[in-house]
């Protein structure tokens, strides 16, 4: 007979084979393919502890695609992460709006230290409730979690969250097939701003936007905040869900040149190269730079 403590020594063991063959084999390709296909063989219901870069702790479920890869490859869109670690600096106030389990959150309060600030934004309830118990689990007493969506007209709206293993994907429009439905709060960055805590004196240094199509909405609705702190935005752009959304990749590279901002895409050697404005991008996460 074979016994819980039997079936969770093999997933142990397969789960810290899969784990070693991912982060130090130099064998680059085809490694999200093994990790995925090994997943019956190390799945458990026990949830585990990761570090991230800069030595944050999270609380990983291997069920959940986001968590899974933070699990094994150390970090989720690794190259954004090293260039993300290299652009904070102690006292910064970093603001992650779709902020999701809190991997960006996690990393930026590590590294702007006790006199900086994070705000992370996250309306999708299960996410939410994982975000604040991850913060709490470093006692990060500079980062701040809010139950709230951020665009650019304030209300209750629905959120549309995935039933699949990417809850990271609810938005505010429907942009995958199966979905739950909840109501959650809506405001724009530039009202949030004028009761928030951003340091002394206040500031904004950095932003992250990834909020499944409704990105130009949330820069629409921090308007005042941009013009106010000049921030450096990372941003991500996914054409489908753009559309989705009634606007385009290259509409929303208008509005950003609009608001005093160039588009730069993160090159293989960690460097930053100019994005044409005509452009489509199908999916990619560009900086955005004041000019």
């Amino acid at each position: 007979m074979i016994t819980s403590a039997d079936r969770y020594g093999a997933s142990d063991f397969w789960r810290n084979l899969v784990r070693a063959y991912v982060r130090w084999s130099p064998i680059s390709r085809g490694k999200r393919f093994v990790m995925d296909s090994c997943a019956p063989l190390y799945l458990g219901s026990k949830d585990l502890i990761s570090e991230l870069p800069g030595g944050a702790r999270i609380n990983v479920d291997l069920h959940q695609h986001v968590q899974r890869y933070i699990y094994f490859f150390g970090a989720y869109e690794r190259e954004m992460v090293s260039w993300f670690r290299r652009a904070l600096a102690p006292g910064m106030t970093f603001l992650d709006i779709g902020a999701h389990v809190g991997q960006y959150s996690l990393i930026a309060a590590k590294a702007v230290g006790p006199n900086g600030r994070v705000h992370a934004f996250e309306p999708n309830p299960g996410s939410y409730r994982r975000l604040t118990a991850n913060l709490a689990l470093n006692d990060f007493r500079n980062a701040h979690a809010h139950p709230l969506a951020l665009s650019d007209v304030p209300g209750p709206s629905t959120l549309f969250v995935p039933t699949n293993n990417n809850p990271g994907e609810a938005s505010l429009q429907r942009c995958v097939e199966t979905t739950a439905t909840t109501t959650v709060e809506v405001g724009t960055a530039d009202a949030w701003m004028n009761s928030a805590d951003l340091g002394e004196p206040p500031r904004v240094d950095l932003i992250k936007i990834d909020v499944q199509g409704f990105e130009r909405r949330v820069l629409e609705g921090a308007a005042r905040l941009l013009d106010r702190f000049r921030p450096t935005v990372v941003c991500e752009f996914e054409e489908r869900w753009l559309r989705l959304a009634g606007t385009s990749s290259v509409e929303l590279k208008q509005v950003v040149a609009g608001m005093g901002y160039t588009v730069h895409r993160l090159t293989r050697r960690g460097g930053l190269a100019p994005v044409a404005l005509d452009e489509i991008h199908s999916f990619d996460n560009l900086i955005l730079k004041p000019r």
